[in-house]
């Protein structure tokens, strides 16, 4: 996915000296799963409010300069500059608007309010509302294309001395990747960035990741809609056919993540859809269905700089006690076979089945070190196009540095449930939820 690939982008960028592998473990082919494979594509920094998210600006900058520099290495374009509506639906959000947004045309604005009249020529057919925010420096990005582009580009940058490397493999313990079978130096660091089913890892459940699907209808643009609509729903004219279907959601259906991995259900989308698409987009109603599709989201703890996605380095020693307090189990000393089996451990813990894991960036510079430095990037939420580039490009650095001062403190919050983890191990306690959510973070118990 975006935080998968954009951190072995970096890794390879980085490094001062040619790494020996960058490995990607993933059952799916490039762009062809998790949440990021069904993203409708819209990069612009602003929040529903219309006001800046957290790190916006350096997101957009850092998300076009990946882009273009996929698309320098593809030839072709994944990305294209056509602007946004954001619909005001009743008079508080017109209210609200009008105050973001200039009412006159002006360069680098970025977000303009327009009049009900005003609207529909811009957008090209009917819209619902009372008059909307254009943001004309919004992008559309066909991310599929994208992170197969992005991919290629990755494994041109090998170039013959680093074995850049996609491994098609369920992951359902880190075991599975450490220690290497072949005996070998293995991996110097593990970068877990599988969205939401990092929760199903083995051991991993306590990570505060909150899974939640979303499913999109795909319509066909049977009234030639130019521009994305959004207002709480989005109407997407899709990058990948030149906007002839148009990816209409989604859906926010939360669970555990063995509930939300199913597939799509085109009944219960149009249910939970209907409504809202055909206020915002009144056309919608009389759409062609074309299909649905469904990705799980991982969300993180919201903070009062809103959804900041979660990112920094795994503890070391103390890990297997951390793991079993939050799993409600005793830690298994069958799984320590060896003194480099019992230093993976220390890292993972192993506590039974669980569901299949997505995809890890994987580094190595075959250094010797008897067990990996486990990394986060996850939570990205639904802003995986916005922070992708920026925080996938610190992650690489902290990485690379083994430092996580580079990654920004504040995306390193989830550490503060690390001692609650540990108080409760020492107590013999199953969970400790209740502790950390008086600091705002929610614990997941282990599946």
């Amino acid at each position: 996915g975006l935080a998968g690939l954009g951190c072995t982008y970096h890794l390879l960028a980085q490094s001062a000296e040619p790494l020996d592998c960058v490995h990607v473990w993933d059952p799916h082919c490039p762009g062809e799963g998790g949440a990021s494979a069904v993203a409708a594509g819209l990069l612009h920094p602003y929040s529903p409010k219309g006001t800046d998210i957290w790190r916006g600006r350096e997101g957009l900058v850092a998300a076009l300069e990946l882009i273009r520099a996929v698309e320098a290495h593809s030839g072709g374009r994944v990305c294209q500059q056509d602007g946004m509506i954001r619909v005001a639906l009743d008079e508080a959000q017109a209210v609200a608007y009008r105050s973001r947004g200039s009412t006159t045309s002006q360069e680098g604005s970025g977000q303009q309010w327009v009049s009900q009249a005003e609207v529909e020529p811009i957008a090209g057919s009917e819209v619902g509302g009372r008059g909307a925010l254009h943001v004309p420096d919004a992008f559309t990005v066909d991310t599929r294309a994208y992170l197969r582009g992005l991919w290629s580009l990755c494994v041109s940058m090998g170039g013959g001395t680093t074995d850049v490397s996609w491994v098609n493999h369920t992951v359902r313990s880190l075991k599975s990747v450490w220690p290497p079978a072949s005996g070998g130096a293995g991996y110097d660091a593990i970068i877990l960035a599988a969205g939401a089913r990092i929760t199903t890892i083995s051991g991993l459940g306590w990570i505060p990741l909150r899974p939640c699907r979303g499913q999109n209808l795909l319509l066909r643009n049977t009234r030639r809609l130019r521009k994305p609509l959004i207002c709480g729903k989005y109407i997407v004219p899709a990058a990948a056919d030149g906007g002839r279907t148009l990816i209409a959601g989604a859906t926010f259906e939360y669970g555990t993540a063995e509930a939300c991995l199913q597939p799509a259900d085109p009944v219960v989308a149009q249910e939970l859809l209907d409504a809202d698409l055909s206020e915002l987009y009144p056309p919608a109603s009389g759409s062609p269905l074309l299909g649905c599709q469904a990705g799980v989201r991982a969300l993180p703890p919201r903070s009062h700089l809103g959804y900041v996605p979660l990112a920094g380095e795994l503890p070391g020693s103390s890990t297997p006690s951390l793991m079993a307090a939050a799993a409600g189990t005793a830690f298994p000393a069958s799984d320590v076979a060896d003194a480099a089996d019992a230093r993976m451990v220390t890292a993972v813990g192993e506590f039974g089945a669980c569901a299949p894991a997505a995809n890890m960036a994987v580094e190595s510079r075959g250094n010797g070190r008897p067990a990996p430095r486990l990394w986060l990037l996850a939570g990205l939420g639904s802003r995986g196009l916005i922070h992708h580039a920026l925080l996938s490009a610190e992650v690489a650095r902290a990485v690379l540095a083994e430092d996580s001062a580079h990654i920004p403190e504040h995306a390193r919050r989830w550490e503060k449930c690390l001692d609650d983890v540990a108080d409760a191990a020492q107590r013999g306690a199953a969970s400790c939820a209740p502790r950390a959510a008086e600091k705002g973070l929610r614990i997941q118990g282990s599946g």
